[in-house]
């Protein structure tokens, strides 16, 4: 093969490229496929904007055609952010007092009246009934075998058992 002869092959080559890809397709309607539409072409051929669906990655977007045809563009940049999503519970949770950190220690009985002893670590408390404690608790009942407490700050009710010491 020549020199002159290999150019002009390769030139006929470039040419049918060439014309290939500029050739207008003829627009099959009566066919049951529809020719694929850049979001651009699609959005300047109706005049209808864009609507947008979905949130976060992959959004997309759906444009109507003038016969009833839609097209589904995606959203190539979506909005993104490190922020965590807040999650709003549906009601807030019902507040509940401290365990108690009493531990019954005994009782004493003085003119009728109880004293019970309680002991909270190192700490020991002589305490009748009314009588206030540290950490917002009040004594309120003191039972046959339970000490009832009030936590004063929810207004909760809290009992402690009465167990038998042995010596």
């Amino acid at each position: 093969m020549t020199e002159q002869r290999r150019k002009a092959l390769i030139l006929g080559l470039l040419v049918l490229t060439l014309a290939a890809a500029l050739w207008p397709l003829p627009d099959d309607e009566d066919s049951g496929r529809s020719k694929p539409r850049s979001a651009l072409n699609a959005g300047k051929a109706s005049g209808a904007p864009l609507s947008r669906q979905g949130e976060g990655m992959g959004n997309t977007a759906t444009q109507g055609s003038p016969t009833g045809e839609t097209a589904e563009v995606k959203d190539l940049f979506p909005v993104q952010t490190w922020a965590p999503k807040l999650v709003v519970p549906d009601k807030p949770a019902k507040p509940e007092p401290p365990p108690l950190p009493f531990v019954f220690a005994g009782r004493y009985q003085e003119e009728g009246q109880f004293m019970v002893f309680l002991t909270e670590g190192d700490g020991m408390y002589t305490v009748r009934e009314g009588d206030s404690l540290p950490g917002g608790w009040k004594l309120t009942e003191i039972g046959p075998n339970t000490l009832t407490f009030i936590f004063s700050p929810l207004n909760i009710t809290r009992s402690l058992p009465m167990s038998e010491l042995r010596p």
